[in-house]
């Protein structure tokens, strides 16, 4: 079975503030990379930007929440639910992993199977409870080198809880970032599971690699991975952060903005994660 070609760049935000628990030893420093995932104040701002900018354009585009965030913003995710161009799927319950990942000079253990299994649960019971949302999609907190492809027991939990697509690859065969755009959408299991890679660089990388104010350098490398998938027809899977819309100016500097309005010009996609399952579902019904 195929996924759909490009190109289409598909649009995903990791909503996650309250409910990271990484680094919670340094978190009152405000120089921790996390210290504003930390901040319920960022969920909010980082919403509003997502859905001005979203209206603005009139592009679709994905919101993976944790349950935690949820239930810390209520509100913000109940006019949030209302708006037709975003969509809401999950990120687990409280941003635990499903592999391990080594990364900022430190291990990231990955959580017991049963663990997870109950995390992916609670995430989707906050959603319909709260929010009235069937979930069908989970981007896996942080990525990994081959997704889940090396993992059938963790496919088949998140296959028994209602998951039909999954944003888990998100490295390098050597597990580091960026992962290259050559990782393509493909299903496991002969159209179990369909993987929609998230490639290139996510904005925390970026910016705490190159530097808090490296938005016109950002802006450059995000129009050549537009470049790329426009060359090859092939998909660009993004990952950008609520509390990251802040720490990295997206608003004062433009590079979101910018990237969106570059695509489009382009002759790009721009769709949520979700629009794009519903192409690979409709292919696969074609025959494709």
């Amino acid at each position: 079975m195929n996924a759909p070609a490009g190109p289409k760049m598909l649009i995903g935000y990791d909503v996650e503030s309250c409910a990271i628990g990484e680094s919670l030893s340094r978190i009152k420093d405000p120089a921790n990379q996390l210290y504003q995932a930390m901040d319920s104040r960022s969920i909010e701002e980082g919403c509003r930007r997502i859905v001005s900018l979203h209206q603005d354009l009139g592009v679709s585009g994905t919101v993976f929440a944790c349950g935690k965030t949820v239930l810390h913003s209520l509100p913000t995710f109940e006019k949030l639910v209302d708006d037709e161009l975003i969509d809401i799927q999950q990120h687990t319950y409280s941003h635990v992993l499903f592999k391990e990942d080594v990364q900022l000079g430190a291990t990231f253990p990955a959580s017991p199977t049963p663990a997870l299994q109950f995390e992916v649960r609670m995430a989707s019971t906050v959603l319909r409870e709260y929010l009235g949302i069937e979930c069908i999609g989970l981007r896996t907190p942080h990525g990994y080198a081959f997704g889940l492809s090396d993992r059938r027991d963790l496919l088949d939990v998140i296959r028994s809880e209602g998951i039909r697509f999954v944003s888990s690859w998100g490295r390098d065969d050597e597990g580091n970032s960026p992962a290259p755009l050559t990782n393509q959408p493909h299903w496991y299991d002969e159209g179990g599971v369909l993987e929609t890679p998230f490639q290139h660089w996510m904005d925390v990388a970026w910016f705490e690699l190159k530097g808090l104010t490296a938005h016109d350098e950002f802006t450059k490398v995000l129009r050549e991975a537009v470049d790329w998938i426009v060359d090859n027809e092939a998909v660009y899977g993004t990952c950008f952060h609520d509390w990251g819309l802040l720490r990295y100016q997206s608003e004062e500097s433009g590079w979101l903005r910018d990237l969106f309005e570059y695509a489009l010009e382009s002759g790009v996609e721009v769709m949520s994660y979700t629009d794009y399952y519903r192409q690979a579902i409709d292919e696969t019904a074609r025959g494709g």
